[in-house]
């Protein structure tokens, strides 16, 4: 971005909310802004301003540019200082290419983002060819002050270079836009806007903000440089006809000297420059904020970002009648000066009446985010005919889009695969772990959809997919889904069976949180929400575990009572726990666990003994369940991990069922193995023993495959249960975007030879090998067995 001026930051201008809002896509990877080439005799004499201009403001923001010191995440500054007697635009050229080489920045593969009038800004283009050109005028510097014949010639030439081969031109006005005509005729009108999530930072130590804070009576304001379009004179009646107000001016004289003599008036403060930074502070002292412009030819060709700062704070504004003010219910246009005051008389009295709803409605609908999204997005796609934004990320494959409510019908149409899982979100970033689980763990191509809005515009965006896509079948869902694996191929199978219904997701959410995570036809989808009613079937294999309904302490009841115990409390015979079933949850963080146990209470649906046992020595999860459990008389003993996420009634489903069954092993539905593994198991006390003396699981293993060997063991003999409807799912998103198996954290090539050596020992001799000998590919040639099943396939 090359900003044609040396202020960056200090104003909060067009340009800083522009590199903002680019700073804030996953489609773009850097943002360099550069401000305008100063030469360093010309920055040497601003380091001498006083408090009424700018001069030491920009002299110090300059050479902190300079610095490198204002790069702010990726956000980075950049300023070509030079010697005007002896370098000119080559050695710029030589300074860009090192600051381009430096950031790894191909300006073949990047836009330039550009604000006429710029320094040497023709060549640039010629030198460097960048992929793009957007232009955005800010200002027809042919409308300002003092500007001759010779000046008008020479920005017509540059104008004209500029735009004519630009890929994009943008303008802040009406005039501006209509001015711009005759040399690109396609030009798009964006006007300022509202920056939604402004930090505030007090200035604790400044005088003029202590004296605007103390003013008992009310306070008018105005931020922004005070130029020659300042009406001074309606500024002084002001003064005189309103003694009780306090008229604050903030901003720099330096274009304007003359203005400072206001000071004078009693009840007149003049601040100077306020950085950015504290603006927002001082506008919410304002009782209303001021635009007190003459009708001149500049305030003919420019787009007053005061006034979105001023109702970005809940501030009335009053303004001179001067066009392409912004159109709110709480901004007054005044076509004389007795207007003026008649209308600051009037709202100062009003004020107190005035409705938040009506500020914020505007500073939504007004944000940089609406005003450039459609904008960015055209100039971001390679074709400049779509608005759907894929996600581009050098460690996964998925194929993931963007879109809002601002994507075009045309741009949905070319979206041509059979299946898309949707996940909405109010903010893009939030959602992409979840559209990725989406992707990895559908085991088939689909598209899955980002969608950015707001909770009430989800159904017409939905309306919209559904209406102008060929999808078949569609998963809908939000950014705190987590799906299991081979999500897609349950909730198909259940669509298959029961003909055109919605098939509901089950979720560790508790009942009375209903989740609407659904999947179904494209056409059954536009039914539903067109008003029709609905078969809805719900599969206990296709489970999308609702991450955001597990802290709602509404979903769960009080506190539950849990045991905590130290693995070195452990060594008597002494039995701790008598109930019938032992939960035992071994970890390392006493206060996760704590937590995380006392939800698994409160869901259990059965009475039992819930351990914490924690590892202060530690010796790893196998030893300390096998010791935690030999403290207990219980018939079965459970063991999980902190990051089991339980559904209602968890543990008296596995209950049932093995007592039913009379079963000795049962895999809990961990949204991931789908019963080939009881990663967290329930286990029949007697039954194991037999096996392994005193312990629950191998303990010859430091820290995986104790699970499978387990398994093994269970199905070889008959004794193993898989129950999809008892949900413990393991909440661990990050195995997923591990490449393989040993960048696990706790992946050792030990345990994997061991449990290779021992499955084809019998155990340690203790089983037939061929009670269990079909189970070899599934176990040991994981890759050889999924080849050998028919693959997942939609028609």
């Amino acid at each position: 971005m090359f900003w044609k001026q040396n202020d960056s930051e200090l104003y909060g201008r067009r340009s800083d909310m522009v590199a903002k809002y680019l700073a804030s896509r996953s489609d773009v990877g850097k943002v360099l802004v550069l401000d305008a080439p100063i030469d360093s005799d010309a920055l040497e004499q601003r380091n001498s301003g006083e408090r009424f201009d700018q001069n030491q403001f920009v002299y110090d923001g300059t050479k902190a540019i300079a610095d490198k010191a204002r790069d702010h995440e990726n956000i980075y500054r950049r300023v070509f200082v030079y010697d005007k007697s002896k370098q000119g635009v080559a050695d710029y050229f030589s300074f860009l290419d090192e600051c381009f080489t430096a950031l790894e920045i191909d300006p073949a593969q990047s836009v330039f983002w550009m604000y006429p009038k710029l320094l040497w800004g023709e060549q640039l283009i010629e030198h460097f060819r960048p992929a793009k050109k957007v232009m955005d005028v800010v200002d027809d510097h042919r409308a300002w002050p003092n500007v001759g014949e010779k000046k008008r010639n020479q920005l017509n030439q540059h104008y004209g270079a500029m735009l004519s081969n630009a890929d994009k031109v943008l303008t802040n006005c009406l005039p501006v836009k209509l001015s711009m005509y005759e040399f690109n005729q396609n030009i798009a009108l964006v006007p300022n806007g509202c920056e939604t999530d402004a930090s505030i930072a007090i200035p604790e130590s400044n005088e003029h903000y202590q004296r605007i804070a103390s003013h008992k009576g009310p306070v008018l304001g105005f931020v922004g440089n005070l130029e020659a379009k300042i009406d001074d004179v309606l500024l002084r009646r002001l003064s005189t006809d309103m003694p009780d107000a306090l008229i604050v001016l903030i901003g720099s004289t330096h274009a304007n000297p003359s203005i400072r003599a206001l000071e004078a008036l009693p009840n007149v403060v003049m601040t100077g420059v306020v950085p950015y930074q504290y603006v927002g502070a001082f506008v919410r002292l304002f009782t209303l904020g001021m635009v007190p412009h003459k009708r001149m030819d500049l305030t003919e060709n420019m787009n007053p970002l005061k006034v979105y700062v001023y109702l970005t704070h809940h501030v009335p504004v009053v303004a001179t009648d001067v066009p392409n003010i912004a159109m709110c219910d709480y901004v007054w246009r005044s076509e004389s000066h007795e207007a003026f005051i008649e209308n600051v008389k009037k709202l100062i009295t009003d004020r107190s009446h005035l409705d938040p709803e009506v500020f914020d409605r505007f500073t939504h609908s007004n944000s940089w985010r609406m005003r450039l999204a459609v904008v960015v997005d055209d100039i971001m796609n390679t074709k400049n005919e779509q608005s759907v934004k894929r996600i581009a990320n050098s460690q996964c494959n998925e194929s993931i889009c963007v879109i809002d409510k601002f994507t075009s019908n045309d741009s949905l149409r070319v979206l041509e695969k059979k299946v898309a899982a949707i996940v909405f979100t109010d903010v893009q970033e939030h959602a992409f772990d979840s559209a990725r689980l989406f992707s990895r763990r559908a085991n088939h191509e689909l598209d899955v959809l980002i969608a950015c809005c707001e909770k009430n515009e989800r159904d017409e965006l939905l309306i919209r997919i559904l209406d102008h896509t060929c999808y078949r079948f569609i998963m809908v869902a939000d950014r705190s889904a987590f799906p299991c694996r081979d999500w897609l191929q349950f909730g198909h199978e259940a669509l298959l069976s029961n003909g055109e219904v919605i098939v509901r997701a089950a979720s560790v959410a508790c009942d009375s949180v209903e989740s609407n995570y659904v999947f179904s036809y494209r056409t059954v989808l536009r039914n539903m929400l067109s008003g029709r009613m609905i078969k809805e079937v719900t599969d206990d294999r296709f489970l999308v575990a609702d991450l955001g309904a597990i802290g709602d302490k509404r979903c769960w009841g009080d506190e539950a009572e849990v045991s905590i115990v130290d693995v070195n409390e452990l060594n008597s015979a002494e039995l701790r726990f008598k109930r019938d079933i032992c939960v035992v949850m071994p970890c390392i963080n006493k206060e996760a666990g704590i937590k995380r146990i006392q939800l698994l209470k409160r869901t259990a649906g059965i009475e039992a003994d819930f351990v914490v046992a924690l590892d202060t020595e530690y010796q790893g999860f196998i030893k300390t369940l096998n010791q935690t459990a030999r403290v207990s008389s219980a018939k079965y003993v459970v063991y999980l991990a902190e990051d089991a996420v339980p559904g209602c009634n968890w543990l008296k489903l596995a209950h049932d069922r093995l007592e039913q069954e009379n079963k000795s092993v049962l895999a809990f539905n961990c949204g991931k193995w789908h019963g080939r593994i009881a990663a967290f198991g329930m286990v029949r006390k007697e039954w194991v023993y037999q096996y392994y003396g005193d312990c629950i699981l191998y303990q010859g293993y430091r820290s995986h495959r104790a699970d499978n060997e387990l398994t093994v063991i269970a199905r070889a003999c008959n004794q193993f249960i898989y129950a999809p409807d008892a949900i413990l799912f393991e909440n661990d998103k990050s195995k997923d975007f591990k490449k393989k198996e040993s960048d696990a954290g706790n992946f050792t090539e030990e345990d994997k030879n061991l449990f290779k050596q021992r499955f084809k020992s019998g155990f340690g001799g203790q089983l037939d090998y061929s009670l269990y000998e079909d189970l070899h590919d599934e176990y040991l040639k994981r890759k050889r067995f999924v080849k050998s099943k028919i693959p997942f396939v939609i028609e």
